[in-house]
């Protein structure tokens, strides 16, 4: 029942990795019954069309028949279905939409390993119950103006420019215009993923500032306003020395931990920047209009650093592991084992499948980061 992709971390049906134009309706029910396995009650989004929300409903009969409940939010954003998650007792969210399905912790979390092994390792077919010990669907649809809500109170009154926001996801792009309204002067483009979950600002007068920095701008604002902040594993190490400058503390949060990061992951669902592509530019909206007019000074602060990622083979991955272990500091990590010198950090993070592994390099320049990565993953003999 592994459908996870590696890249994305969207679940294809079984139809779509094997050619099939059939999808087999028992596989949507076990992972129905896996996701009340997980918690006791889930939430299933869907974005628009027939395929989507047939797969939800089917997701929470699942559910349902294995004596759980669900709450189903139909023709939904991600964001809406991790917002509306906030506000009821649902521990594990899944979204079904054409290209897939993707799952999610509460709030949009990365679901934790025990979360990941009982979802997708334990869902078994729903067995035979009496009427009395079924779950039940409840209709979400109400909770999805939860979103929106939660949009308006992170955008500033007067927008710091005239803003435009660009999506290929026609119910987020709705949900957008209406709140971009007002502004003067230059144009800022906002560019939000598909899916809702990344987003970069483009400016003619700056230039691209995209996912990462942008993470990182907003993380700066929230530190030098005197709070924590919860950013992903993978973003540069050099975020930490953002928060030393502040004597604030920059938390992080893995895909699937055993444990260790409860307190970034609960700052992380609180902030909601590192996790929506869209309150995280709403934030950066509300910090541009208040405090950063400046945006190249804002941009600026950020420390200078390059990052490398690559994919390696499970054995390539032991071999860097080792070049590591001989000549760098290395210590384990809930992410997996980072390594540092004077040059850079260097982090292995092993896939889910344990067939792959990411090596993230990051560095002052980038001639540095193509050095360590170089050490760490010499050519093969052939290449």
């Amino acid at each position: 029942m592994q459908w996870m992709t590696e890249e994305t971390g969207w679940l294809l049906p079984e139809a779509a990795l094997s050619g099939s134009e059939m999808l087999q309706p028992e596989r949507l029910l076990r992972l129905g019954a896996g996701l009340v396995q997980a918690a006791p009650a889930c939430m299933v989004g869907c974005a628009e069309g027939g395929f989507a929300r047939a797969c939800a409903m089917q997701i929470c009969s699942g559910a349902a028949a294995a004596g759980g409940d669900a709450v189903l939010i139909p023709e939904c954003t991600i964001g809406e279905l991790g917002t509306s998650s906030l506000h009821t007792p649902c521990g594990v969210l899944a979204y079904c939409a054409d290209n897939g399905l993707r799952l999610f912790s509460r709030g949009l979390l990365p679901l934790t390993a025990a979360q990941e092994q009982t979802v997708l390792n334990g869902g078994t077919e729903p067995g035979m119950l009496r009427g009395s010990e079924y779950g039940n669907i409840t209709d979400g649809s109400a909770l999805r103006q939860y979103y929106v809500n939660r949009l308006k109170a992170r955008l500033p009154e007067h927008m710091p420019a005239r803003v435009h926001a660009e999506t290929a996801q026609h119910r987020l792009q709705s949900l957008l215009s209406p709140l971009l309204r007002g502004g003067r002067g230059d144009v800022l483009t906002l560019q939000i993923s598909a899916d809702g979950c990344r987003a970069s600002v483009y400016s003619e007068k700056h230039g691209w500032i995209f996912y990462e920095k942008l993470l990182l701008m907003v993380a700066l604002a929230y530190l030098e306003q005197g709070e924590d902040a919860a950013l992903p594993y993978w973003l540069p190490q050099t975020a930490g020395a953002l928060g030393s400058r502040f004597g604030r503390r920059v938390l992080r949060f893995a895909p699937h931990p055993d444990g260790g990061d409860t307190e970034a992951r609960a700052l992380a669902v609180r902030q909601g920047f590192a996790l929506d592509g869209a309150l995280l530019c709403a934030d950066f909206l509300r910090f541009h209009a208040e405090r950063y007019r400046d945006l190249q000074r804002w941009a600026d602060a950020i420390p200078p650093c390059h990052t490398i990622r690559r994919v390696l083979s499970a054995s390539r991955a032991r071999d860097a592991a080792e070049r590591c272990a001989r000549s760098m500091q290395i210590r384990k990590t809930p992410e997996g084992i980072r390594a540092e010198d004077a040059r850079g950090t260097a982090l292995l993070h092993p896939a889910r499948s344990g067939k792959t592994a990411a090596l993230l390099i990051e560095a002052a320049n980038m001639e540095l980061a193509q050095e360590l990565a170089a050490e760490l993953t010499p050519p093969l003999s052939g290449e």
